[in-house]
């Protein structure tokens, strides 16, 4: 067990906290986020991986969810 919250580092984080165009922010984004979730899901669909494994994956999946999610309604406001 830990008493740890999960770390989250993230260039783009600190750009949009520091001022940054978020709308362009966003879309560069998206792409790496939404690729990263494919390769995510093609891992977890492995028949034989080991529970660690398939559980951490499941994590990230909800994390690029989430953060697709996000970077989606930044990148709504220039329309």
């Amino acid at each position: 067990p830990t008493d740890r919250l999960l770390e989250g580092r993230s260039l783009a984080a600190l750009k949009l906290f520091l001022g940054s165009d978020p709308v362009a922010l966003a879309e560069a984004q998206l792409p790496m986020h939404r690729q990263r979730l494919r390769e995510m899901e093609t891992t977890v669909s492995y028949p034989a991986l080991p529970e660690g494994i398939r559980l951490t994956t499941e994590l990230g999946i909800n994390q690029e969810r989430a953060l697709i999610r996000f970077w989606s309604r930044i990148a709504a406001r220039e329309q």
